[in-house]
């Protein structure tokens, strides 16, 4: 008996031996990328992951079969930022698109809602993984299912938003083959989350192959999924710190296929948090200068989009710019209107508790996440710089003008990415650009959804005199950015896990009362009301058969 459990013993370490001989020689660069070489002598189709939207979308081929767009009004332009914020922004987004499935519409007559009439979704970090379901899925009742067969609807897309995907991260550390894989490969935690997101949600049925970002629902908006360069490489002409996002026209400038791309990889890209996740690798397969490149493989290194926009908006001037038409001479929108919305799960820091002699949680243990407040800290200016330029009585999306002094404006420069387009459109006369931001200016109207625009409520625990109607927005101002919501913690003021709170503001920003408040009693926002009929109205507006 003691023999034959040795050799069952010494047969399994035998196997796992192999397997690290195997990881450790044979697929040595494994993990070192999965993007594939663009094929040029292709016919590039209409992406939709792309800044150019897709127009005549009448009728979409789904699968094998011909379906109807759910888009109704064509004539405004209806644009969608998530930001990053972790768990919290996965869920503030998911429950944000939510509710805007419920804003119901009648366009000429038919019913429609604000979901439906979303053009295109830029999104960043936690945002990523609400953006890339929706995009993946399908409604019940749809006459398209696409190749994941993902249902979006209220209970299954709550229950995929609050997975403590942190926890399955950590236990697929241990699985025999990531180990090797880790330990004798370019495989890193970034690659091990990814397989985490694409096992979990964005994988297909029966095979369990990834999907990838040209097996999306065509009755889905664009997708915009959105990283930070981590080079400097002037051969390819990307500089550190620059927006990179995961679509056609990015994908173009390190001469790779974005339909082939995993959507999985993609979001993960998008929300490498750095210190807890390695950056995401992308081969770089351009060739541009012989003379400076010896033949060498060149690489694109690639981290969370939250350091160089965390709402998203960067990529939505991008749609917008794109879509102008005689934008060499005297630019004009083929929109009548254009409704931007932004989910912003920012928090104001608070650093730790001051009442706790030991600031770390559990997790801490392993990886100090005070890094993370850090980076809340450092964004915080960026994000308010980019709010100011879509929501003002002016707003100014493109203050590229020249200074002065003749210099080229640098965000004009770090707007268009060619050499070419930065001689082009960086030295047009500031006229050029104050007509352009009056043109959009006049069409545009901006909904900024954030936490200190929820609802007020009644009934904080304990009771104080006068009663504090701020206690729902405390508790989610200090909602952790973490890569998992708190499931036991309850808030001292409304008694209500971070789950909960969420559950119970969102609705109020939408003009409703919140669900799950438990004792609370919510009221509708007081800011947004006026803000939601303007775009209602928009919506609703009779349409007319040519675009001014």
């Amino acid at each position: 008996m003691y023999n034959s459990h040795m050799r069952k013993i010494n047969y399994c370490l035998g196997l796992l031996m192999i397997t690290i001989s195997v990881s450790g020689c044979a697929v040595i660069d494994f993990g070192i990328s999965f993007n594939k070489q663009s094929d040029t002598t292709q016919v590039q189709k209409n992406s939709q992951t792309s800044f150019v939207l897709r127009q005549h979308r009448e009728t979409k081929k789904c699968m094998d079969s011909v379906v109807h767009d759910p888009k109704l009004n064509k004539n405004v332009l209806v644009l969608l930022a998530l930001s990053g914020g972790g768990s919290r922004a996965t869920y503030f987004s998911a429950l944000s698109m939510l509710e805007m499935e419920k804003f119901e519409l009648n366009i000429g007559g038919l019913k429609s809602n604000l979901l439906h009439e979303v053009d295109a979704i830029s999104s960043v970090s936690g945002g990523s993984l609400a953006a890339a379901y929706y995009a993946i899925s399908h409604d019940p009742g749809s006459e398209c299912a696409g190749y994941a067969h993902r249902l979006w609807n209220d209970e299954k897309v709550r229950q995929l938003m609050t997975v403590d995907y942190r926890s399955r991260w950590i236990g697929r550390w241990f699985y025999p083959n990531n180990i090797a894989r880790f330990w004798f490969t370019k495989f890193d935690r970034t690659d091990i989350m990814a397989q985490t997101l694409a096992d979990n949600i964005f994988d297909k049925p029966l095979t369990g192959f990834d999907l990838s970002l040209g097996e999306l629902n065509p009755l889905r908006p664009n997708l915009i999924l959105n990283a930070t360069t981590g080079i400097d490489d002037e051969l390819s002409g990307i500089g550190f710190g620059e927006v990179f996002t995961f679509t056609k026209e990015d994908f173009s400038r390190i001469c790779s296929s974005i339909e082939d791309y995993s959507v999985a990889r993609a979001v993960m890209a998008t929300a490498s948090f750095p210190g807890a996740f390695n950056y995401m690798t992308l081969r770089n397969f351009c060739r541009k200068d012989s003379a400076l490149d010896p033949g060498g493989r060149r690489y694109l290194h690639i981290f969370d989009g939250g350091n160089a926009d965390n709402l998203g908006l960067t990529s939505l001037k991008r749609v917008i710019w794109t879509s102008l038409k005689d934008r060499d001479t005297q630019p004009s929108l083929p929109y009548k209107n254009i409704i931007v919305i932004v989910v912003d799960a920012f928090t104001n820091s608070h650093g730790v508790d001051p009442g706790k002699p030991d600031p770390r949680g559990y997790f801490d243990f392993i990886m100090d996440l005070n890094f993370l407040d850090a980076t809340d800290c450092l964004l915080e200016a960026n994000r308010k710089q980019l709010l100011t330029e879509f929501d003002q009585e002016d707003p100014n999306l493109f203050p590229f003008a020249m200074g002065l002094d003749g210099k080229t404006n640098k965000k004009c420069k770090d707007f268009f990415h060619s050499t070419d387009d930065v001689e082009k459109y960086c030295r047009k006369p500031s006229t050029y650009w104050q007509q352009l931001n009056k043109l959009i200016g006049d069409r545009i109207t901006f909904v900024h959804l954030s936490f200190d625009k929820t609802g007020d409520v009644e009934g904080c625990i304990p009771n104080q005199s006068p009663p504090d109607p701020e206690c729902l927005r405390h508790q989610l101002n200090r909602i952790p950015t973490d890569f998992r919501l708190r499931y036991f913690y309850r808030h001292k003021g409304t008694g209500l896990t971070d789950i909960e709170a969420l559950d119970c503001a969102v609705p109020t920003m939408f003009g409703r009362q919140g669900l799950s408040c438990g004792k609370l009693t919510s009221r509708p926002s007081r800011e947004l009301p006026g803000i939601w009929q303007r775009v209602k109205q928009i919506l609703e507006e009779p349409i007319s058969t040519s675009s001014q």
